[in-house]
């Protein structure tokens, strides 16, 4: 998953961007457990994507 992450920041994909795919690629692999298309959980490491602080505006901007 690191890989992955690394790939898509390269690609430029912002960090939310990156966590959509990830919860996608997460529900594939679950649900190919649940089907039987595969025999045992992926044990995978949730990599932590950086954020940004939130952007505090002033009085002026409102």
């Amino acid at each position: 998953m690191e890989q992955f992450t690394s790939a898509c920041r390269e690609r430029g994909m912002k960090s939310h961007s990156i966590k959509c795919c990830l919860r996608r690629l997460l529900t594939a692999f679950d649900t190919s457990l649940e089907w039987g298309w595969i025999d045992k959980p992926l044990e995978i490491k949730r990599a932590e994507t950086p954020q940004k602080p939130p952007r505090i505006i002033s009085p002026e901007e409102i």
